[in-house]
């Protein structure tokens, strides 16, 4: 059943992604750059992922691309364990 807390917690998570500024979560050189083309750049345009870290999750995951590390099953199933973790009683 949703609960009226539950609303107001999307809302809220809604409001802090509309301020979300993208250049802080990107490398400087990819600041300019359009979503599309972040989300093919290689996972290393992430800002704090460095190119032996890119080359770790690609060993270990298969993860190349911004949208190849969004779309990977374990972060899917993470993100989903996460948040119905915060709906548990």
């Amino acid at each position: 059943m949703f609960k009226k807390n539950d609303y107001f917690s999307s809302c809220v998570k809604l409001k802090i992604l509309n301020k979300m500024n993208i250049n802080k979560a990107v490398d400087k050189a990819f600041e300019t750059k359009s979503l599309k083309e972040i989300a093919d750049a290689p996972v290393d345009a992430l800002e704090g992922i460095s190119k032996a870290n890119a080359e770790a999750l690609y060993q270990a995951l298969g993860v190349k691309t911004v949208a190849d590390l969004a779309n990977c099953r374990w972060v899917k199933w993470a993100q989903a364990i996460v948040n119905l973790a915060e709906t548990e009683a």
